[in-house]
């Protein structure tokens, strides 16, 4: 009993405290990379397209897989950044 008392009060504690960090002043996250900053990532897209030509549509539904790599070439003295972004792999598919 006194387990879920503690539970309990310990759930109610961080509700509380979570609608009181909503009520506080906004915060600005800043991304701030230095140029030759590397970044790599995997994406999965699946998607729908219907393409028209001559009143005839067709719809095609792909699944792309893509490696990409994103590197900062320049910031200028605003925060602006310039990057180059290069895809090291690439797989596209159809799907039923």
């Amino acid at each position: 009993m006194l387990k879920r008392i503690s539970i309990f009060l310990s759930v109610l504690v961080l509700v509380s405290v979570a609608f009181t960090a909503t009520a506080q002043e906004k915060v600005l996250l800043q991304y701030n990379p230095a140029p030759g900053t590397t970044v790599k990532y995997k994406m999965n897209i699946r998607g729908n397209t219907i393409v028209t030509a001559y009143q005839r549509a067709q719809r095609t539904n792909l699944e792309t897989a893509m490696t990409i790599e994103q590197k900062v070439t320049g910031v200028d003295k605003d925060g602006n950044i310039d990057m180059a972004t290069t895809i090291r792999k690439f797989d596209s598919s159809l799907i039923d």
